[in-house]
């Protein structure tokens, strides 16, 4: 289940938190925040508008993936709510996808630059679960993080700059949160090593689930320390202490408990990092 805990909640609030992490809203807020705090870091002008775009892009690739999983495995609570509600879900892939296209056509201004790196984005997106020359993506060794990473930290930090003509990319920025990405999917590696080790090999099924936490926390740290060495006024600010400290307890949280609500939380607090840059 989504909720369980000593703490009962209404069946209202119930069934909205289980709607919101089903359909992946909170994790399309956290990649609309980031992108949103990063594209203004970097002075870019319509930084909101391609905040939004991060935002429907997720969830359309996110449900896409959901739905496609479910309909293979229905082996979880969160799997077989989806292939319950798979018409609601597919719609709103495809509207999500339309905003997705509008909002990039919109935006588009160095086509010839841009063009082949979203293609690959892409690509890596739609066959990370459908399966390219006999596999998914997703099942090559060891590459599951680096898919994600790797992906998320294109299209969010590397696409709008590049797009702006900003020929200055803040590597430190972006290797931020490369390191960011990496920490946060790997206690879903955690999560699916007794699936996923049936079949392939993941870096939990290899070093095992300590040293992988190890990893992690220590990735998410250097995250936080390359951030701060590109805006050094983060030293100064509460809010960014708060915000890697709660996120840093969600971490262990999730190695620890391994519960549903935890990756949950984790999902929707690593995006607050990307609102440290109003304050």
């Amino acid at each position: 289940m989504l909720i369980r805990s000593s703490i009962k909640l209404h069946p209202t609030i119930k069934a909205l938190s289980k709607h919101i992490v089903y359909t992946h809203l909170h994790i399309g807020l956290s990649a609309g925040f980031i992108t949103l705090g990063t594209a203004y870091h970097a002075t870019i002008t319509n930084y909101f508008l391609y905040g939004i775009t991060a935002f429907f892009a997720t969830i359309s690739v996110y449900n896409f993936h959901g739905v496609y999983k479910a309909e293979l495995l229905k082996s979880s609570a969160k799997h077989t709510w989806i292939f319950r509600h798979h018409l609601y879900i597919k719609w709103l892939i495809t509207v999500s996808t339309s905003i997705t296209l509008l909002l990039l056509m919109f935006l588009l201004k160095k086509p010839f630059i841009v063009l082949p790196l979203l293609f690959v984005i892409g690509f890596i997106s739609f066959y990370y679960v459908i399966p390219f020359k006999g596999s998914p993506l997703r099942e090559q060794p060891f590459m599951k993080v680096i898919y994600v990473a790797a992906t998320w930290t294109s299209f969010l930090l590397i696409f709008p700059p590049l797009n702006e003509g900003i020929n200055a990319l803040h590597w430190g920025e972006i290797c931020a949160y490369f390191c960011l990405f990496v920490a946060i999917a790997l206690p879903y590696d955690l999560r699916d090593v007794s699936i996923d080790q049936q079949k392939f090999k993941t870096i939990p099924s290899s070093i095992g689930s300590k040293k992988t936490m190890l990893i992690s926390i220590t990735a998410f740290l250097i995250s936080g320390t390359l951030i701060l060495s590109t805006d050094r006024t983060g030293i100064y600010n509460p809010i960014f202490w708060s915000v890697i400290g709660s996120n840093v307890l969600l971490l262990l949280a999730v190695f620890y408990r391994k519960k549903e609500p935890y990756y949950a939380l984790l999902d929707s607090a690593f995006g607050m990092i990307g609102l440290i840059y109003f304050w």
